[in-house]
């Protein structure tokens, strides 16, 4: 599901480089990030209910830090490399927000940084949401169910005032955590009610379930529809149902564990989908914002092979190493006074480190 991701991204980018073709250029952008929402919010929120079940409490500590091990190095890599290179065309806000994890609230980002905006959101709800989810387990269902209605509702406020001239950023309808809360807690409340979704499974494992992506697909495609009030249907009525169809869509996937899902390209291209996400963009330049000729690696399709290049890089010279080293760490802790749950690395075949979440 996360190379399905990484290749919405991929093509909604690479749509608009030099030499693209243009039927690219019709394709569903943030539908990509939107299924990388929805998989966080469920893989967060199944760890931490599989700990409390296993352990009887959370170890947020080791959680975070586990996040901080997985995350942070890639994205500050990037980031440094970045700054250095196009340290001219860089803004103080375009900094700051960055290494600070806010860019998704500032309303005009640099491009070669732009793209950190969803990481900033996927780490902001890190941060907020297994603390909240341990604080409030009981009543978890209901502060998930709460978020569905609260962010349709935040993104009408927004255009709203948009419309009314109200000096409101129209970036906060698709960037700002409150607008995206609703993809993270499809995500959660799939891992919430999966137990009880069993009983259905006759249905949720049946062939016919595959038009439910097909269908979700057409759904983002209706903000092309020529009509007045197209972007606010779409960000009030229609974005959820696409949140409840990549849900359901990663719940079938699961169950059915279909065999081109799990082709070895296919299980590498979402191994390292996340340094593919952080150097895709250096790449995949809008050929509006190209100056002159544009180079080899900024022209398609060249430019998608240079960002797998680099992406396969970051994962190989700093996931790895970094995941090692927390496996290392992990192994010479002592354990703790109170239960506390192993860190979460598997292993393929071969014998190499895999983090899954």
């Amino acid at each position: 599901m996360r190379a399905i991701a990484i290749l919405f991204v991929f093509l909604a980018h690479g749509g608009v480089s030099p030499d693209a073709p243009a039927w690219m250029s019709y394709l569903p952008h943030n539908f990509g990030v939107r299924i990388f929402f929805v998989i966080s919010g469920f893989l967060i929120t199944h760890l931490v209910i599989k700990e409390r079940a296993r352990a009887g409490t959370n170890d947020l500590g080791g959680f975070y830090l586990r996040r901080a091990y997985r995350l942070m190095p890639a994205a500050y890599v990037y980031m440094l490399v970045m700054t250095l290179a196009c340290w001219s065309t860089l803004s103080r806000t375009d900094l700051v927000t960055s290494y600070l994890y806010l860019a998704n609230y500032p309303n005009h980002r640099t491009w070669h940084l732009g793209h950190l905006w969803s990481l900033s959101a996927q780490e902001q709800f890190y941060l907020l949401w297994p603390f909240a989810l341990v604080l409030l387990f009981p009543h978890r269902k209901a502060v998930l169910i709460a978020a569905l209605i609260f962010a349709p509702l935040f993104r009408a406020a927004l255009l709203l005032a948009y419309s009314r001239h109200l000096s409101v950023p129209l970036g906060g309808v698709t960037y700002w955590l409150p607008s995206i809360a609703d993809a993270l807690a499809t995500g959660c409340l799939l891992a919430v009610l999966r137990p009880k979704l069993d009983r259905y499974a006759h249905i949720l494992e049946h062939r016919l379930m595959l038009l439910v992506p097909v269908v979700t697909t057409l759904l983002v495609q209706f903000r092309l529809v020529p009509w007045r009030y197209t972007l606010v249907a779409y960000q009030v009525l229609l974005i959820p149902l696409v949140h409840l169809g990549i849900a359901l869509t990663v719940d079938h996937c699961i169950r059915k564990r279909y065999w081109i899902l799990n082709m070895a390209p296919v299980v590498w291209c979402g191994t390292v989908s996340y340094s593919l996400y952080l150097w895709q963009q250096p790449f995949l330049i809008p050929a509006a914002s190209v100056v002159g000729r544009a180079a080899l690696w900024e022209r398609f399709p060249f430019n998608i092979g240079f960002a797998f290049a680099a992406g396969a890089l970051s994962y190989y010279l700093v996931e790895q190493p970094i995941l090692r080293l927390r496996e290392r760490r992990s192994q010479r802790v002592v354990a703790p006074c109170w239960p506390a749950a192993p860190i979460p690395i598997e292993r393929t075949r071969s014998g190499e480190v895999v983090d899954g979440t």
